[in-house]
């Protein structure tokens, strides 16, 4: 795990880009390694895409039916026309491989979640996956048990600003739990 925090705090380094965390206290109903492998491709997607000085957001957030996590940048955007497209194996638009997207996809098709991509608020692309709730699963999929949760403890935003933290290195953590520093 600790190669998958790395991986990204460098990315981040390198591109000048922050990333902003807001997911203090939220469990997902999932296993810890699919989504630490999903949430590290749909970050990397998103540092490859944000333009230097601006930065990606992760953010978590829990309804009653699911726990909606959102990766954020300031980039161009995925046009309408390419949203079932990049999630295609070796689709991509920048010098990556194209198969980050293709495995988010797999990965949420096979652990019963949804993946999706819209137009972020003020330009950019906001990737999401949603994560229904023990009891809310649907299409046959088999719901997670309580041993296949994962605790994100990603710092939350000051009360009242609205903003995710910033500067807050990403870690992929220990047994249960994501953290961020």
């Amino acid at each position: 795990m600790m190669q998958k925090a790395l991986l990204v705090n460098s990315r981040a380094e390198k591109a000048r880009v922050r990333i902003l965390c807001d997911a203090a206290g939220v469990t997902a109903p999932a296993a810890r390694e699919p989504l630490a492998q999903a949430l590290l491709n749909l970050l990397l997607n998103a540092l490859a895409h944000a333009p230097e000085g601006t930065a990606v957001e992760l953010r978590a957030r829990e309804t009653a039916e699911a726990v909606e996590l959102t990766v954020r940048d300031h980039g161009p955007g995925v046009p309408t026309a390419e949203r079932e497209r990049i999630w295609e194996p070796f689709q991509t638009s920048s010098d990556g491989t194209g198969l980050g997207l293709a495995v988010v996809r797999r990965l949420a098709r096979g652990e019963g979640w949804a993946a999706d991509v819209t137009d972020a608020p003020g330009g950019g692309a906001e990737f999401r996956l949603r994560i229904a709730h023990i009891g809310e699963h649907r299409r046959g999929r088999p719901a997670p048990t309580l041993a296949s949760t994962t605790r994100l403890s990603l710092p939350r935003n000051n009360p009242g600003e609205g903003q995710p933290q910033p500067g807050a290195d990403v870690d992929f953590g220990t047994d249960s739990e994501f953290v961020a520093g």
